[in-house]
């Protein structure tokens, strides 16, 4: 809540988050939750949070990529616009 969620929010955001974590390793919870909290406090996905996500195991570029329907490497373009 620190981070600047909701009380109603932060049960379903742990739940997501450790639903990834038991995708790429539990060990990775605390660097997810810590780049979560970062994005949350930003306010939007800066490149340093997208690092400690791929870091972490999680293919985010790849994610939003397929969201957006573009390739990876137009997503990276547009974070960094």
């Amino acid at each position: 809540m620190a981070m600047g969620f909701s009380a109603e929010e932060v049960m379903p955001i742990l739940k997501d988050l450790g639903d990834i974590a038991s995708g790429v390793g539990m060990d990775k919870l605390p660097n997810l939750t810590y780049a979560m909290g970062q994005v949350r406090a930003a306010g939007k996905l800066m490149g340093q949070d997208l690092m400690q996500f791929t870091n972490a195991g999680v293919p985010l570029l790849e994610a939003l990529g397929k969201t957006l329907n573009v390739s990876a490497g137009e997503a990276r373009q547009m974070i960094s616009e």
